[in-house]
């Protein structure tokens, strides 16, 4: 399956980098212009992707923020079980 998938690009960028080399005669241009292509052509995915991680940390921080506040809540809410475990285990030992 990826080797199909590697034969197909593989095809394309030999076709392109043929297609540079029989334009400027020299193997090492036909790459730097190859390679400069291939950036260009990637810049909005690598701009996109900035963005959305960005984002994602700003969202970070915001649910970090929140998983604090959650786990103080719970921390709270067992403390306070706790309490009433004790206070229950002593009415039943009083009681006998």
């Amino acid at each position: 399956m990826f080797g199909n998938i590697f034969n197909f690009f593989a095809t394309i960028f030999g076709y392109v980098l043929n297609f540079l080399y029989n334009i400027v005669n020299n193997y090492g241009v036909a790459i730097i212009i190859f390679t400069v292509f291939l950036k260009a052509l990637m810049l909005p995915i690598n701009i996109k992707q900035q963005k959305t991680m960005k984002s994602q940390q700003k969202y970070k921080l915001k649910l970090k923020k929140y998983k604090i506040n959650i786990k103080m809540i719970l921390l709270e809410w067992i403390r306070k079980l706790w309490i009433y475990i004790k206070v229950r285990i002593w009415v039943h030992l009083v009681d006998v």
